[in-house]
């Protein structure tokens, strides 16, 4: 190749062009580059030089001059091979290979994009405004697809990134956003996506798991429309909406942008829905008013132990009746406001007076409700186990030698290193510092930086080694006190912190025993709710609770 001369600069051809007459092309969307990628390409440069041509635009001279009726060239705009111009720039090379090209701006862009888009540290956000600069020539989906060789799906998705809010946009360029999370926000509204990505700050390292965010959106969003208790078809609902088999917020009208959404018949406009089915209910009532002679339906809930809305029945407040129950006296007409089922026309009773709904319910759903109301008691009171056994064993220790022994601080780092994990760290961090006071939400809660931090406070010599490592762990134990009754954690090994209380002469059983008073009061009490027991004598629970309290300090004096 020929080295040209500043007197006549190529318009077309392959040539060693020199570096000082080369400018960035401003069609070229991409804005980041790999520092350490960066950095071996110069190198490389420096030994190698640039191997490959790069592709080069000429910028002719606005006003050519006499006899020269296209115009002299003044300077190239690099359109392929950014990266390798500045590296030849940072080596000090004076030229680099190019091929020379008279391209239009279309064609200019569509070469920029086809290599952004083949390298692997391009940025998505980048990509996505390639792409909409390239859909201004290429209209249509399938042949700007074909032109950078992806699929429609690919490039929709791509595409729809440009809708990202500007908090949203700027979170993915700084890393605290990732690609699957990003792609499921930009298919939301401008309010949904706000909502978001509230929402998502909510994870252990600042972000939530994405089966969580899509849980979320499906949740507050995706509404199923085989469930909406109208017409898709009715235009007269609500008007300004029209019908929903033709509205293109049905995510079966969209299937490149919702590829994974099962349920294609699926709402992505909750106000519309929730307007539709207000509009609905409203009708149902107004009509059934009419053909009744002025009864009116009362409004229910199906959701469970909460009422939703003043004035709705939930759902432990009455019981359904079905078949020929239905016509008998004391049996009222009801619709379906909230939950399951909602907009539903039912027929259901209210209890006697003196018995709950829970407990008209039949003997199977009683029995099923007793066993979760006994895990949710035992769960509790593993609780109050364990955090009754730390002060306990800390105690003991400090009336003993005031230190561990050698084996018995290895169990306990052992245990640390293994079961360090986000919420062990925020219990601790919530019981010694205050719940909530490990930063924020936004700013991204640092557990394990402050219980660090801690370490290095109180950790001066092995003995407050020791019993901070014991301490983080028994913090870690909370919820798993039957793991200690067993004497055996859960992989059925020696349980170190039942074996460091054994040494010390702790006996949990004595501990824990007012609690197993309070609990079994608890239970007996549930089973008697739901009748499959009989009803607990001898005062209030609350009664029991602190004769149980007066029993534990009594002991403890002793």
């Amino acid at each position: 190749m020929e080295t040209q001369t500043a007197v006549s600069l190529p318009a077309s051809g392959q040539h060693d062009v020199a570096v000082a007459l080369l400018r960035e092309s401003g069609l070229n969307h991409r804005k980041t580059f790999d520092k350490q990628k960066m950095e071996e390409l110069v190198a490389s440069v420096k030994v190698h030089g640039v191997l490959e041509n790069l592709i080069l635009r000429p910028v002719k001279c606005v006003s050519p001059n006499a006899g020269d009726e296209a115009g002299e060239v003044q300077f190239y705009q690099v359109i392929a091979g950014n990266r390798r111009w500045k590296a030849a720039v940072i080596a000090k090379l004076e030229t680099v290979p190019a091929a020379i090209r008279d391209l239009t701006d279309d064609e200019a862009r569509e070469i920029i994009l086809i290599e952004n888009i083949q390298r692997e540290d391009v940025h998505p956000l980048e990509e996505a405004e390639g792409y909409l600069a390239l859909s201004r020539t290429y209209q249509d989906l399938e042949v700007l697809a074909g032109k950078v060789g992806k699929k429609p799906t690919y490039v929709k998705l791509r595409l729809q990134l440009n809708q990202l809010i500007e908090p949203a946009k700027k979170a993915f360029w700084k890393g605290q956003l990732h690609l699957e999370h990003a792609l499921e926000i930009a298919r939301l509204t401008e309010d949904e996506q706000k909502q978001t990505m509230k929402e998502c700050a909510g994870g252990w390292d600042g972000l939530i798991p994405i089966r969580r965010l899509k849980e979320f959106i499906q949740r507050n969003f995706h509404l199923q429309l085989t469930k909406a208790p109208f017409s898709l078809e009715d235009a007269e609902l609500i008007p300004a909406a029209g019908p929903c088999t033709t509205c293109p917020k049905r995510t079966g009208a969209n299937t490149l942008l919702f590829p994974d959404v099962k349920e294609q018949d699926t709402c992505t406009d909750p106000k519309c829905f929730d307007a539709k089915v207000g509009t609905q209910i409203a009708n149902t009532k107004q009509l059934w008013l009419n053909s009744h002679h002025g009864e009116a339906l009362v409004p229910v809930s199906t959701v469970r132990y909460r009422n939703p809305v003043k004035g709705v029945l939930s759902c432990d407040e009455y019981e359904i009746v079905k078949g020929k129950d239905a016509k008998a006296p004391g049996v009222k007409s009801g619709i379906v406001v909230a939950g399951d089922d909602i907009g539903k026309i039912v027929s259901f009773r209210e209890p006697q007076k003196g018995t709950s709904a829970a407990a008209s319910q039949p003997l199977t759903t009683r029995k099923s409700n007793l066993e979760q109301k006994n895990r949710e008691l035992e769960t509790k009171q593993h609780n109050e186990e364990d955090m009754l056994a730390v002060p306990f064993l800390v105690q003991a220790i400090k009336e003993g030698t005031g230190r561990l022994a050698l084996d018995e601080l290895v169990l306990v780092a052992h245990e640390c290193i293994a079961r360090t994990y986000h919420d062990m760290l925020k219990r601790y961090c919530d019981a010694i510092f205050g719940a909530g006071t490990i930063g924020s939400v936004k700013e991204g809660r640092d557990y394990a930086g402050a219980v660090e931090k801690r370490a290095s406070e109180v950790v001066k010599d092995p003995v407050s080694l020791s019993l901070f490592l014991l301490e983080l762990q028994l913090f870690n134990h909370i919820g798993h006190s039957r793991e200690i009754k067993e004497a055996k954690d859960r992989y059925s090994k020696p349980n170190p912190i039942y074996l460091i209380a054994k040494n010390r002469g702790v006996e949990f059983d004595k501990i824990w025993a007012p609690l197993a008073e309070k609990y079994g009061v608890r239970k007996q009490r549930a089973a008697s709710r739901l009748g499959l027991g009989t009803p607990v004598k001898g005062g209030s629970e609350k009664g029991n609770e602190k004769k149980a309290r007066a029993g534990k300090s009594k002991k403890t004096k002793t």
